[in-house]
């Protein structure tokens, strides 16, 4: 079935061409005729040259072009929220839907309003829609909104444990809901990653690892909170003080981030050896529900650390 969900997905074609040497020190190739043609380059018009590893990326001043895909959606239930995400965060300008039930578009909308920032639904027939990039991403936002995601999954974290502190079904309720602008955030970020890169190239996959696992951080954040919603328990005190020195090693990775110190890597990884055997302790001691908390705080605890290995990968 995958293979006939996405048209184009994968159209890229790599085109050869043949060096041309002129004299000593002038090295030519060809444009191919088609882009060209496409983006009206005349003799004399000035083009974009940028340095990305091993390749050359060649772009014409005159708008990005508008990138266009078609999904069918038909038969794969929730995962059709899955599909619509996965090509806002590539990057396509434009997609075109099929679908076969209203559960199916029920799906397709949750998700264009819930994490895809600028797009709107701008057609709509029985059986297909049309979603469109009303506004541009602003490249300039990234940084802006990558600082947001990290400041409010420090707010998600702590306010969670304030609940858990407090027994405040309410307040772990409300944090819950805060994985939704998490959410839109990371994507937000993944997007403009996908589609414009990193100012500084090479650093573009170990920071894209790091915005994605921001959003899995928010999400075992967030199933903490759904699993004493559902068993509302009193967490024992040292449980609740392990949480909060987790919520305090994350901000020393958040700092760490923007104020890279190689010395300090060894004081985060020590940092985490003391967070597991403090949870080991406590697993011994625990009864099931507690277990329950604790194993989910474990998670988080490899979750934050394994960030260092993309953060190195960056900052040298």
């Amino acid at each position: 079935m995958f293979k006939q969900l996405i048209k184009g997905l994968w159209g890229g074609l790599v085109i050869k061409r043949k060096v041309i040497q002129i004299a000593n020190s002038t090295q030519l190739i060809s444009l191919p005729r088609k882009w060209a043609q496409k983006y009206s380059i005349k003799k004399g018009d000035e083009l974009d040259i940028e340095e990305e590893g091993s390749s050359l990326k060649v772009s014409v001043d005159k708008g990005l072009q508008v990138e266009k895909v078609e999904v069918d959606v038909s038969g794969i239930g929730v995962m059709a929220k899955r599909v619509i995400a996965a090509l806002y965060k590539s990057g396509y300008d434009e997609v075109h839907v099929k679908f076969s039930t209203t559960e199916e578009l029920k799906y397709v909308q949750e998700v264009l309003k819930e994490t895809c920032i600028g797009f709107e639904i701008t057609s709509q027939e029985k059986n297909s829609l049309t979603a469109k990039a009303i506004s541009s991403a602003v490249y300039s936002e990234f940084d802006s909104i990558l600082r947001r995601s990290f400041l409010f999954l420090s707010s998600m974290i702590r306010e969670s444990l304030e609940a858990i502190k407090k027994q405040d079904t309410t307040s772990l309720n409300n944090t819950i809901l805060m994985d939704d602008n998490l959410d839109k955030f990371t994507d937000f970020c993944r997007r403009i990653l996908n589609k414009k890169g990193y100012p500084t190239f090479r650093k573009t996959p170990p920071v894209y690892y790091i915005v994605e696992e921001l959003e899995k951080i928010g999400d075992e954040c967030k199933d903490i909170c759904e699993l004493l919603v559902k068993n509302p328990v009193k967490i024992n005190k040292d449980t609740i003080a392990v949480y909060s020195e987790i919520a305090e090693f994350f901000d020393f990775f958040h700092e760490l981030f923007y104020k890279f110190e190689l010395a300090k890597v060894t004081v985060f990884e020590k940092k985490k050896d003391d967070l597991n055997k403090k949870i080991g302790l406590l697993l011994d001691k625990s009864g099931r529900d507690e277990v329950k908390v604790l194993l989910h705080l474990s998670i988080l605890v490899d979750k934050i650390f394994n960030l260092n290995g993309a953060l190195m990968a960056a900052a040298l």
